[in-house]
């Protein structure tokens, strides 16, 4: 799928999500948009799993999450996370923060 220019893939569960981007590898992508409450493994699992990771660790995590308590927030920043975006966010700051990153 492509949008604003960008090609997006979209993963249902972290399983999936890791495993896609394990299968895209850093040269193909620019960032990774990670939801917190995901089934199976929760966002900020996956985002452990992938800055943990040393042929993942370099790729930009967004978090997007209606989890955003300023604790939430922190936490995120502390796992890894390269910016945070708390729900409900706009297509504007979807674009900042990949311009931010």
């Amino acid at each position: 799928m492509t949008s604003k220019g960008f090609e997006v893939e979209v993963a249902e569960d972290g399983h999936r999500g890791v495993e896609c981007v394990r299968k895209l590898g850093e040269s193909r992508l620019r960032a990774i948009f990670l939801d917190v409450l995901m089934p199976e493994i929760n966002g900020l699992d996956v985002l452990v799993q992938l800055k943990t990771s040393p042929e993942t660790q370099n790729i930009p995590v967004i978090v997007l999450t209606t989890e955003g308590m300023m604790e939430d927030m922190i936490k995120g920043y502390q796992m890894g996370a390269d910016y945070y975006i708390p729900k409900p966010f706009t297509q504007e700051q979807l674009l900042y923060g990949l311009e931010s990153i």
